[in-house]
């Protein structure tokens, strides 16, 4: 056997043509997070409706990047959300779409008491139903088996990746619009706790 005396470069590391470095760590939390799977799917979908291409294949991270930023926008909302109610709370430690969007909705509930529900809630509330039908744990369209070997999208044939971009997107708005709200409570409120120190 040849010995293979190549030496590599580390894997993560940053290079001298500046626009290809990510910055790691300069934004880090839920919503930065969530904004990127979010961004990373519909980079996707817009490869398939441009090109006619890829769908079979890239339909498993479309459709996993959606539901993750699903995810990381309810525990963002959860954890800002109680933090500004000062309530001393935050999510669940779960994959369970259903579970969270509850405390998302209990969220809402205390910030907004005077709003009736919404239209978009109510499609989210379906759009957590299919998920939570087809992928509660966050593994069908990760894994092509469960831990028991079975196909976890049995009897399913078809996704339509522009239908579901387009649910997305009003997903997106509505949670986007939440999120962005408790944010800038947030930051009235700490600047009402700033101006009373100082008083």
């Amino acid at each position: 056997m040849v010995k293979n005396n190549q030496s590599y470069k580390g894997l993560f590391i940053s290079d001298i043509d500046w626009i290809n470095n990510a910055r790691i760590n300069c934004f880090h939390g839920f919503d930065v997070f969530a904004e990127g799977y979010y961004n990373g799917a519909d980079i996707l979908v817009n490869h398939v409706i441009e090109n006619g291409t890829g769908q079979d294949t890239l339909v498993y991270p479309i459709v996993f990047l959606y539901r993750q930023h699903l995810e990381l926008r309810f525990k963002e909302i959860i954890r800002e959300g109680w933090l500004l109610l000062n309530e001393g709370q935050d999510f669940r430690i779960t994959h369970d779409l259903q579970i969270l969007w509850g405390q998302v909705k209990e969220v809402i509930k205390k910030l907004w008491p005077d709003e009736e529900k919404t239209q978009e809630e109510s499609l989210i509330e379906h759009i957590v139903d299919e998920f939570s039908t087809l992928d509660r744990q966050s593994f069908s369209f990760r894994y092509p088996e469960d831990t028991q070997g079975n196909n976890p999208l049995a009897g399913l044939q078809y996704i339509h990746i522009r239908h579901l971009s387009e649910m997305m997107q009003e997903a997106y708005n509505f949670l986007y619009g939440v999120s962005a709200a408790i944010v800038h409570y947030r930051s009235l409120a700490s600047e009402y706790s700033s101006d009373c120190w100082y008083e």
